[in-house]
């Protein structure tokens, strides 16, 4: 049976939130604030010109909420070790997480049109059985 990232972290929630406030800082980022909506707690930040929200699942089990803001820290962290070493840019690293007109992110937007098929458009995906076939 395999085990979860941090499933026995003592690390409280406050300082995962710091740990990921703090990494941001080193990129540059600014103007956080946390909050808990729609059964969701979140981050959100700005970096250059874009307003960004990372969200974590809530969970009413405080050994389950420690956890998943670990992963929350190691994703973060992960893509801006990923922009550090020019493997991508800050946008594209956190491109999902990028918030549009009317409130949502990049992600909420196109996520949705992506699982119905509706995304890619014709003509990547005949690029793409191109590259395969």
């Amino acid at each position: 049976m395999s085990r979860r990232y941090a499933e026995q972290t003592r690390v409280p929630v406050s300082r995962s939130v710091q740990n990921i406030i703090r990494l941001l800082e080193r990129f540059g980022a600014c103007d956080y604030v946390q909050g808990r909506t729609d059964g969701r707690t979140q981050i959100l930040f700005k970096y250059g010109h874009s307003a960004v929200r990372i969200r974590v699942p809530q969970s009413e089990d405080e050994q389950e909420e420690r956890r998943l803001w670990r992963c929350a820290e190691m994703s973060v962290k992960a893509k801006l070790v990923s922009v550090e070493e020019g493997i991508e840019i800050f946008e594209e690293a956190f491109l999902a997480h990028i918030v549009v007109r009317g409130g949502k992110t990049v992600g909420e937007e196109l996520i949705p049109e992506i699982q119905d098929g509706k995304l890619p458009g014709p003509n990547v995906r005949k690029l793409l059985t191109c590259a395969t076939g």
